[in-house]
C-alpha cells in the first residue's frame, strides 16, 4: 500500500505540519485530504486557515495536489 504526505503549507510559516499515512489509492489520499481540512478548521488551530493549503505528495515525491484550506469550508 502506497505511503502519502500531508503537509499543511502556510505563507508565513516556513515549517510545514506534516503527516503520513498508508492509503489504497490516490482517490483516497484525495478524500482523506479533505477531511483533513476539515478537521484543521473546525479545531481552531490554524487561525489562518485562508491563507492555508494542504499538499499531499506520494511517496515517490511527486506532488498529487494542492487543497487550499479555503476551497473545503
Amino acid at each position: 500500500m502506497p505511503i502519502y504526505r500531508f503537509a499543511v503549507r502556510r505563507e508565513a510559516d516556513p515549517d510545514a505540519d506534516i503527516r503520513w499515512t498508508h492509503l489504497p489509492d490516490k482517490e483516497t489520499a484525495h478524500s482523506f485530504a479533505n477531511l483533513l481540512i476539515k478537521q484543521f478548521v473546525s479545531s481552531g488551530r490554524y487561525s489562518d486557515a485562508a491563507r492555508a493549503c494542504l499538499e499531499v505528495k506520494e511517496d515517490t515525491g511527486d506532488l498529487l495536489l494542492s487543497i487550499p484550506f479555503s476551497y473545503t469550508t
